[in-house]
């Protein structure tokens, strides 16, 4: 009798996904369990101080991961600082005035400290 080649249908139930079919774990299998893991801190808070004010930005690898997926296909700051601050401090920094080169400091900044790999520039480009 001549070996079946493997469909779809039997490569998805062999992997345990989209169709409900779950297998056993093999003793080699690695499981990331994510309900048990914490990160690893390696960086302080980042912040700024503007016009007397603190205000906080939130490290990237802490934002939920469907709006990192958003993000990484945007290149406006206006997008990627609405992402890493809360809404209060983000509206408030939007009625604040102050030069191009300072946001792009910001970032930069921001960038180094949190280890961010890219980060849109104040022109709207990524930096790397």
């Amino acid at each position: 009798m001549a070996a079946k080649k493997a469909g779809k249908s039997t490569v998805r139930r062999l992997r345990g996904a989209r169709d409900g079919v779950r297998r056993e774990p093999r003793t080699d299998d690695f499981v990331l369990n994510l309900d048990s893991i914490e990160k690893e801190r390696t960086a302080g808070v980042f912040s700024i101080e503007i016009d007397g004010r603190q205000v906080e930005f939130l490290d990237a690898s802490d934002v939920d991961w469907r709006d990192l997926i958003n993000l990484g296909s945007v290149g406006d700051p206006y997008t990627w600082l609405e992402s890493i601050m809360s809404d209060e401090d983000f509206q408030w920094i939007l009625g604040q005035s102050f030069e191009g080169w300072k946001l792009e400091r910001i970032l930069r900044e921001y960038q180094e400290h949190y280890g961010v790999d890219a980060a849109p520039n104040a022109s709207g480009s990524r930096t790397s």
